[in-house]
């Protein structure tokens, strides 16, 4: 068929092709950098990236939260995103309570347990946004932090902080912090609390005659020893060098002088072994019951005063006041 067109009109239709074909090749070189670009800015974040669509399909991940979760990025992508949760359920569960909220809130932040490869755990700090509010079918672009280093290191400092360095029970400190909070839960609802306050009988005489050394391994044992006769329930710390407190909530004056007689009597019957050391230990005890008259300092004291009494008047006894 011939063309009606005159040769002006051919040569206007090449010209409009031409610049029809360098505008395509300029919006693809464009669209090619864009990626590019976007690609440079993901895997040079320090911080863990994905996208997740609404059926939790993960479409863009970077190198350092690949890295993360002991992946490749080819091993992620276009997998569900139920991969990193410690099972399917928890994935689920983990889309239904914040998918949504990331419509109604410009940036979701939680701290929660993901799964790496290998099935090792790791805790993340979570921060998701919607790429559009209005159209969640886009997607939620999350960043992942992973901060169990710095939850174990938190949690080891709060540890040392309330615990005796060298037994590993509770400090005097928060030994005391908690025995405030049981004296006043127990005014407040009418319920019985007793103390019990325990001292070593010349325990002098062991690091004089033995070395701190071997004092110190019999402290150890003979907390390792008391928890034994223990219920979660009940606070034990030391209180100073020799001395140990033990709060038993909800019991009565009658149940506290059973623990401690059990107790003395355990260590009593017991010999504590380390080389060629054997030594023979008796524990003296004061033991109160709160009134309705106490603070925890008044408390405290006749607790303690029923221990001078015990340690003044033979040793290896219990007596309450």
């Amino acid at each position: 068929m011939r063309s009606n067109k005159t040769n002006d009109q051919l040569v206007d239709d090449l010209a409009i092709a031409q610049q029809r074909i360098a505008e395509l090749e300029a919006l693809s070189l464009a669209k090619s950098e864009s990626l590019s670009w976007k690609e440079s800015i993901l895997n040079s974040s320090s911080i863990g990236i994905l996208v997740v669509t609404n059926n939790r399909i993960i479409t863009e991940v970077n190198n350092k939260l690949a890295e993360m979760f002991g992946y490749s990025k080819e091993e992620m992508l276009g997998n569900s995103v139920h991969m990193i949760h410690l099972d399917e359920q928890r994935g689920v569960e983990f889309g239904e309570k914040f998918w949504a909220k990331t419509a109604e809130t410009k940036t979701v932040t939680c701290e929660y347990p993901l799964k790496k490869k290998d099935g090792t755990t790791v805790l993340c700090e979570l921060s998701g946004t919607a790429i559009n509010s209005n159209a969640l079918w886009q997607g939620v672009v999350w960043a992942a932090v992973d901060i169990s280093e710095r939850k174990k290191f938190e949690h080891d400092l709060l540890f040392c902080a309330n615990h005796d360095h060298l037994t590993g029970i509770y400090n005097r400190g928060f030994f005391v912090r908690q025995l405030e909070e049981e004296v006043w839960r127990s005014k407040r609802y009418k319920r019985h609390l007793t103390l019990l306050m325990i001292d070593v009988d010349d325990f002098k005489k062991v690091n004089d005659l033995y070395g701190h050394i071997v004092g110190d391994s019999v402290l150890k044992w003979l907390c390792v020893e008391v928890k034994l006769t223990l219920r979660q329930a009940d606070i034990f710390g030391r209180v100073g060098g020799e001395e140990f407190g033990i709060a038993l909530p909800e019991t009565e004056i009658a149940g506290a002088v059973q623990l401690a007689e059990r107790i003395r009597e355990s260590i009593f019957t017991q010999t504590f072994a380390s080389d060629s050391i054997e030594l023979r230990l008796t524990l003296s005890f004061g033991v109160a019951m709160l009134t309705q008259d106490d603070n925890c300092d008044s408390f405290f004291k006749r607790s303690d005063d029923a221990l001078i009494i015990a340690k003044s008047t033979g040793k290896n006894k219990v007596i309450v006041l």
